[in-house]
């Protein structure tokens, strides 16, 4: 898979600049805005997902994960992930399977703090 160096940009195909820092590198959070996010241990080398650990103990939202939800191709959209993203965010909209159950399911309140959209 390409690199990119540009921090400012990304590309379908490419390696997020996160994942080519060597391990332990800090960067600004998303949602504290400390410098003290690193790449989490758990995250694997998935083109649409990165997860991310924020060292910060006032940081309300200690594991992140970002998700591409569109990159121009066709396997995005058909991700587990992006669908059931898609199915929360229009619940009205028309899809195969079955949008109750997915919503029945019980989530703590310690495992989903917030969620950010970005639009382009």
């Amino acid at each position: 898979m390409p690199n990119t160096t540009d921090r400012r940009g990304w590309e379908t195909g490419t390696t997020p600049w996160v994942r080519q820092q060597p391990p332990g590198t800090r960067f600004l959070c998303y949602f504290c805005g400390a410098t003290s996010a690193i790449l989490s241990f758990g995250d694997h080398p998935d083109p649409g997902r990165i997860e991310v650990y924020c060292d910060n103990t006032g940081c309300d939202a200690r594991t992140v994960a970002v998700l591409v939800l569109q990159d121009g191709t066709s396997a995005t959209p058909e991700r587990a992930d992006v669908r059931a993203l898609e199915a929360i965010d229009n619940p009205d909209r028309p899809r195969a399977g079955n949008i109750r159950e997915l919503l029945a399911i019980q989530t703590s309140s310690a495992e989903v703090v917030a969620r950010r959209q970005s639009r382009p």
